[in-house]
């Protein structure tokens, strides 16, 4: 299978793939593609703009069809919801996917996505979005399997519904190098920023009350050591051990706590991290947690506590997972997950912990808006 630019002499072809499409979805009482779009002339101006491309069989017939652009689509601009990345963002778009009657169900829709989604990374360009009809749940399944998150509502030209999708494109190996340069590069601001924060301080003290004395306690993810900091000057019996991924994190935690252990420590290492401890501290690292690796970190967290142990968690709640894509290729970028409570809290029982605290704090965001920030300190029975 190939893929390639159609030209003038495939129109014939591609409207009856479209055709084809329209009858499948009439078929299935969905409300779309059945008032003569695409026409002959949209298809036409698609391959004018080198934006209409075919998908081929080894026999060179014509599987599927559809039209890819990195221009920015219009009605993309209003949305009921929120993309993953930002508004101003460069993003890829497919629109008008069809495939042909012989060739559903052989893959030949992933088999464009796949090609498509190639051509952003090999732009640098990060998301892909796309539209479909809510009525139009094959596609809908095809883009949830495709990794695609649903994103909000928009609506064409003429009024009409549709939802919204985004994916992001960029590889999970490259954006934990980019999280990363961009910790590295973010040290000393965030220390400045979130040093004397007191937001959170009835949170570290009910956390400190849960704690024996002498305990050990570890904090993941504590990059400059603002909230250690905090926490020692509670209890300075408490014997803590500092560690993020971050080098420049890192240094600053030695700065500002010079008196307690520091490590370089990757949280998706942590299966082969074997020290125990009375107490682990995950201020704010969920957030840089994806949703399908929830589990497996907060299971490997759990394999470091002593029995009673205390885990304590923060975050932002959503309902269902949803991401949110920070920065750019040239400036860094950090992939940014908001986690549905039920779920946590699901993992946290099912692992044998009992909540002790649940606390819901107020955001303020540097847009002059704000968000909550909850905090679960549990027990391990």
């Amino acid at each position: 299978m190939k893929v390639i630019k159609a030209t003038g002499q495939h129109l014939k072809d591609i409207m009856e793939i479209i055709g084809h499409a329209q009858a499948y979805l009439a078929g299935l009482n969905i409300d779309q593609w059945q008032n003569g779009y695409p026409n002959e002339d949209r298809i036409l101006q698609d391959i004018a703009l080198n934006a209409s491309y075919l998908l081929l069989d080894e026999n060179e017939k014509i599987m599927a069809t559809a039209m890819f652009t990195t221009d920015p689509e219009p009605t993309y601009a209003s949305i009921l919801g929120e993309w993953i990345t930002p508004q101003n963002a460069k993003y890829g778009v497919i629109h008008r996917m069809a495939v042909h009657n012989d060739y559903r169900k052989t893959g030949a829709a992933r088999k464009l996505f796949d090609y498509f989604e190639n051509q952003l990374t090999n732009l640098n360009i990060a998301s892909m979005r796309i539209d479909t009809h809510e009525d139009n749940l094959g596609m809908q399944k095809l883009l949830k399997l495709n990794n695609y998150h649903y994103c909000g509502i928009i609506h064409l030209d003429d009024g009409a519904k549709r939802l919204a999708f985004e994916k992001i494109i960029v590889s999970n190996e490259d954006l934990k190098r980019d999280t990363l340069k961009t910790w590295d590069g973010l040290a000393a601001a965030y220390a400045d920023k979130f040093m004397h924060l007191d937001i959170y301080d009835d949170s570290y003290k009910s956390f400190c009350s849960l704690l024996p004395e002498n305990a050990k306690v570890l904090e993941l993810g504590a990059g400059p050591g603002n909230v250690s900091k905090k926490i020692l000057e509670l209890r300075p019996d408490l014997d803590l051990h500092v560690t993020d991924s971050s080098i420049n994190m890192i240094e600053k935690a030695k700065e500002f706590i010079p008196e307690v252990r520091t490590t370089l420590l990757d949280l998706y290492t942590l299966n082969s991290h074997n020290e125990k401890y009375d107490a682990i501290l995950c201020a704010f690292v969920l957030p840089y947690i994806s949703s399908s690796k929830l589990k497996e970190v907060i299971e490997n967290i759990t394999r470091l506590l002593n029995p009673k142990g205390v885990l304590y968690v923060s975050f932002v709640p959503a309902t269902g997972s949803k991401i949110k894509l920070h920065g750019d290729h040239e400036k860094g970028r950090m992939l940014f997950h908001y986690h549905d409570r039920k779920e946590l809290v699901d993992i946290l029982n099912k692992l044998h912990f009992t909540i002790k605290t649940n606390l819901s704090i107020n955001y303020d965001l540097p847009e002059g808006n704000s968000e909550i920030h909850e905090v679960l300190i549990s027990e391990l029975s």
